[in-house]
């Protein structure tokens, strides 16, 4: 993760470099993109980057990592519900949300799938995006218990590794083909992703 000094810059800096190595990585790719290019686009002197960034991975990482918080940005507040079926077409909501975030963001969606070609890259990222979406995760399935959604014969640590787990197949899956499919396609895509966590979580 970058270096404390980084976070000690202006946000319009930070926000120019980031942007930069964004561009830099969605359109050569992790191994192809020139660290040396994204210091001379942020002009910037070698030294001045090492003392934010570690290296291009720690860069490439930071970047995900701010991905990964847009995208619960973007998805904003669980909202209480007061029955099983609004439960439901808050959930399904979210799954669209997701579809829509990547379809306004594409650079983000490129970067994502391009992690998948690395798996220790990949591995940080879901743990990142894990560790800031627990408490969130825990507190809808918490209330989907309470009303009667989601099943409560699984201990919380465990379902949650295995909403996880299903989370992460299901968006390797889809954006393994997202810049080779249609809108139209994804949408099916999230109706057969969403129909498999539903069949898995509810009691019935």
């Amino acid at each position: 993760m970058p270096r404390p000094r980084f976070k000690k810059l202006d946000k319009e800096k930070q926000k120019l470099i980031l942007d930069v190595a964004s561009e830099e990585f969605a359109a050569h790719g992790f191994e192809n993109a020139s660290y040396n290019a994204i210091i001379e686009k942020c002009k910037l002197s070698k030294g001045v980057m090492y003392y934010y960034f570690d290296d291009k991975l720690d860069l490439f990482q930071t970047i995900l990592s701010e991905a990964n918080q847009s995208y619960l940005d973007y998805i904003g507040q669980w909202k209480n519900c007061s029955n099983k079926d609004e439960f439901w077409a808050q959930i399904k909501e979210i799954f669209y949300q997701s579809m829509a975030f990547f379809e306004e963001d594409p650079r983000a969606a490129r970067l994502v799938a391009m992690s998948m070609k690395h798996p220790e890259i990949l591995s940080r990222t879901y743990e990142q995006l894990e560790a800031l979406s627990s408490s969130w995760f825990i507190r809808v399935i918490s209330e989907g218990q309470q009303l009667g959604a989601v099943r409560d014969d699984i201990p919380m640590d465990y379902l949650l590794r295995l909403i996880f787990g299903m989370g992460q197949a299901s968006d390797q899956w889809m954006l393994s083909k997202w810049q080779e499919s249609s809108l139209s396609d994804l949408m099916k895509d999230a109706e057969l992703v969403f129909k498999i966590f539903r069949e898995f979580l509810d009691p019935a």
